[in-house]
């Protein structure tokens, strides 16, 4: 999330009322800026995105200073410590808690210090910290969750990146290289933080489905007759069928399947033509190919970095993405440094 949007966004919303009274006399903009405040938080990524927010917004709203958001980890033991009250519960201090609809257990406190006990704050006040920390709550509630599946997702890639190495250590070391070639070239094209790592990790992934190929085919010398290729080519399915059980990894099993797409429809499994296929699958299938030419195969020998980037180059818009090709460029000095260093000096 843009904070500064967010932050903009509230403070107009107040300040395009016809009214410019207190908020307690002018009930329609303090509505208004608590909508903006619950569309503008669905969009924070942290707990410190939040609590800026809300910070922000109940200064607007109740033309208080220093708000505070306590969230309930190491901090809350000091402030009862130092309440005066000395009640031995989340809400010693005066102020409101930050629950989620339904459960019983406090996430945060939303307090106004200066007001140091219960009977300084007004019934307008507690109405407006109230219905600050509902959706508080909820988007606090939702982004542990986040963190929560993107530990099991982190757990799984590395179980099944584990697979993979086990089955052959040439591909381990080949998904790792794809991963960091595939993250390089990104920064150089308009992709999203977010779109980038999904990226970097059907990298990571995009020969999982090489463990359902026999030994004799994946680990041939010479060439492959054209039945062992029909059975190579069931992997970019295989590696959809495997990554697309694990919750979260939809959108990544997805691009697994079409990294052997070519732009001009001559790719597998589906023929995809042009922009039909997947972006990432697109930038997955530059930064394969790149790391297959500058490593010693089975069946040939490793060629030089410039001798790759020439290939790459002089096929786009035939089997690469020109735009991702443009991006490869720009990339080339970064990916180049990578070759000699081993593939455990990339992380997963």
């Amino acid at each position: 999330m843009d904070l500064r949007k967010g932050l903009a966004a509230i403070s107009s919303s107040f300040l395009s009322s016809p009214s410019k009274q207190p908020v307690d006399t002018d009930r329609e903009s303090s509505f208004q800026v608590i909508a903006e405040y619950s569309r503008s938080l669905m969009s924070c990524r942290s707990r410190e995105e939040v609590s800026a927010l809300t910070l922000k917004t109940v200064q607007i709203l109740l033309d208080v200073e220093q708000p505070e958001v306590v969230f309930r980890t190491a901090e809350v033991p000091a402030l009862l410590e130092t309440s005066k009250l000395g009640a031995p519960n989340f809400l010693a201090y005066p102020g409101v808690e930050v629950s989620v609809r339904g459960q019983s257990t406090q996430v945060a406190l939303l307090r106004i210090p200066e007001k140091n006990d219960w009977t300084a704050l007004s019934k307008n006040e507690m109405a407006v910290l109230e219905a600050i920390a509902a959706p508080m709550g909820l988007r606090l509630e939702c982004l542990r969750l986040e963190e929560e599946l993107a530990l099991h997702q982190a757990g799984s890639i590395r179980a099944l990146s584990a697979a993979i190495e086990v089955k052959d250590r040439y591909t381990s070391g080949h998904t790792k290289r794809v991963g960091f070639y595939a993250n390089a070239i990104t920064l150089h094209l308009s992709v999203s933080a977010v779109e980038r790592e999904k990226i970097r990790l059907a990298g990571v992934l995009h020969d999982i489905g090489k463990i359902g190929v026999p030994d004799r085919i994946l680990l041939k010398p010479g060439k492959l007759t054209e039945g062992e290729w029909d059975e190579m080519r069931l992997h970019t399915e295989a590696g959809f069928d495997i990554v697309s059980q694990v919750a979260g990894l939809e959108e990544i099993a997805e691009i697994l399947r079409h990294h052997h797409e070519r732009w001009d429809g001559s790719g597998y499994p589906r023929g995809l033509r042009g922009e039909e296929i997947p972006f990432a699958s697109r930038v997955i299938s530059v930064a394969d190919t790149f790391d297959a030419i500058v490593t010693d195969r089975p069946y040939r020998k490793a060629l030089t970095p410039e001798q790759a980037r020439e290939i790459i180059i002089e096929l786009a818009g035939e089997q690469f993405d020109p735009t991702v090709v443009e991006g490869f460029r720009s990339a080339f000095e970064s990916l180049a440094s990578q070759v000699e260093l081993p593939a455990v000096t990339i992380r997963l």
